[in-house]
């Protein structure tokens, strides 16, 4: 897609008459005398006004004008070419089940927002785009209560965020009840999933388990063992098929077991249900101290490494953020490990805007404090004993 307008552009690094082209990573502004590309990542805003529109980054806004009857026709074009790249740094693909225009505000992430957005519901997630770093990628999977009140739709989070679309009109009902409907989708595929891990577990405990244990989400052993024992012993000997069964046991004698906590994610080779493949991962808190590993067991990781954080506060707190932060970039995991530095390479744009857009992210980088290669299996053993009792790393 390029699409190409003719107008002025005012600005102070950027004057005169100009040729704007809208592309699908950027827009480039073009006068007599220089050319100037705007990549969508470092655009913070778009702004419609009278006979022109401005487009913001973080240390200058440059207004185009003078763009006659196209002046609404550049703003949809620029602004569909943004959402674009935005939903491809939330990691949304796919054609949504709803879309909509109306009103958003949240409470979330320690902070409080409101404005105008395209509100799209897909079959794991809502999404506001708004044509800001407002952008919000709303989980599904951690959606606690979808309430309808008021011409209002409400989606209250496990971490006590919560999301409010409104003025969406006829929209209105729908929304609801299909987002509902979703939720209620994905609740019924956790429930197979967890029969699919242990066929003896009772209607009740199965429903249970499954409120746990929806897909990208990752429950304590503690949590589940209260369910079942059985449950967490299939969870066990599917890890112990894996490749990081050996490792598993040595977390066990550096971590608190009952905290450790267990999640599963499609398409890479674990537990079967429906012929599907899934991937395991854990969070194993050490004993002692504020550290935690992060391991994945999955047929196609057969040369993962193991992740090192560090984090102040509550467990749960970190736990949740981390879960949090791992379903927002489809757990890929290199996110997290990339430098400052690296983030600002045009490859890495779509996670740096990944990050603008979620808290829960930026806080679990904050938190990274390496990796330990699975080389050997007795270097990873002195590793991890290290790592997870607070040793200084020996001179």
């Amino acid at each position: 897609m390029i699409m190409e307008f003719n107008g002025v552009v005012s600005s102070n690094v950027l004057k005169g008459k100009a040729r704007v082209v809208i592309d699908v990573d950027a827009v480039t502004i073009e006068t007599a005398d220089r050319a100037l590309s705007l990549s969508y990542a470092d655009v913070i805003e778009l702004k419609a006004m009278d006979y022109a529109v401005a487009l913001a980054t973080g240390n200058e806004t440059y207004t185009i004008s003078r763009l006659g009857y196209d002046t609404d026709a550049f703003y949809q074009q620029v602004l569909a070419a943004y959402n674009a790249k935005v939903l491809e740094s939330l990691f949304v693909s796919g054609t949504p089940l709803i879309e909509a225009k109306g009103h958003y505000s949240f409470s979330a992430e320690g902070r409080t927002s409101l404005g105008s957005a395209v509100i799209q519901l897909y079959e794991r997630c809502l999404v506001l785009l708004p044509a800001n770093l407002d952008a919000r990628r709303i989980p599904l999977c951690f959606t606690t209560k979808i309430e309808a009140d008021d011409f209002c739709i409400t989606y209250t989070l496990d971490n006590g965020d919560s999301y409010t679309v409104s003025r969406i009109g006829y929209d209105t009902e729908p929304l609801e009840k299909r987002s509902s409907e979703q939720l209620h989708s994905l609740m019924e595929r956790a429930l197979c999933q967890v029969r699919a891990l242990d066929s003896s577990l009772s209607e009740q405990q199965a429903g249970d388990a499954a409120v746990l244990l929806m897909e990208g989400v990752a429950a304590s052993l503690g949590e589940l063992s209260a369910i079942s024992d059985t449950l967490v012993a299939a969870i066990e000997a599917q890890i112990g098929t894996s490749r990081i069964a050996n490792y598993y046991q040595i977390l066990n004698e550096y971590c608190d077991v009952a905290e450790m906590a267990f999640g599963f994610r499609e398409d890479v080779g674990f537990a079967r249900c429906d012929e599907q493949s899934y991937l395991i991962w854990l969070m194993a808190p050490s004993r002692d101290n504020n550290v935690c590993a992060v391991e994945y067991a999955g047929a196609q990781e057969v040369a993962a490494a193991t992740f090192i954080f560090e984090f102040s506060g509550e467990w749960d707190r970190f736990r949740r953020g981390l879960n949090h932060a791992m379903e927002a970039i489809d757990f890929r995991r290199e996110v997290i490990s990339l430098s400052d530095e690296e983030l600002r390479q045009p490859q890495n744009e779509r996670y740096r805007m990944a990050i603008e857009r979620n808290q829960s992210l930026a806080y679990i980088r904050s938190c990274y404090r390496g990796r330990v290669v699975h080389r050997s299996e007795e270097s990873w053993r002195e590793e991890i004993a290290r790592r997870l009792s607070g040793r200084p790393k020996a001179i």
